[in-house]
C-alpha cells in the first residue's frame, strides 16, 4: 500500500513539473517572438549576399573528378543487377 501511495505522489510531482516547465516555455516563446518582431523593424535593410564569379573550368574539373570517383560504384550496382537476375553475362 505504501509503494502505491509513493508512486502516486511521484506521478503528481511529475505532472506539476511538466505543467510548470510548459508554462515557462510558452512564456519564453511569447516574449522572444515580440522581441524578434521589434528587432526586425530596427534593421529594415535587407542583407545582400555577394556571390563569387562562376569558374567554369573549376566546375568542369570537379565534375570530371566526381564522375571518375562514382564510376566504380555505378559499375558495381550495374553488375549486381545481372547477378540478382541470374542472367548470363556473355
Amino acid at each position: 500500500m505504501e509503494l502505491l501511495s509513493t508512486r502516486k505522489k511521484r506521478e503528481k510531482e511529475m505532472l506539476k513539473e511538466v505543467k510548470r516547465t510548459s508554462y515557462i516555455r510558452l512564456q519564453l516563446r511569447y516574449k522572444f517572438a515580440h522581441l524578434g518582431e521589434i528587432a526586425s523593424f530596427a534593421n529594415p535593410k535587407p542583407y545582400v549576399a555577394v556571390w563569387p564569379r562562376l569558374k567554369v573550368n573549376l566546375l568542369y574539373s570537379n565534375l570530371g573528378r566526381f564522375f571518375a570517383n562514382i564510376k566504380p560504384i555505378t559499375d558495381f550496382f550495374y553488375n549486381a543487377y545481372y547477378v540478382m537476375l541470374w542472367e548470363d553475362l556473355v
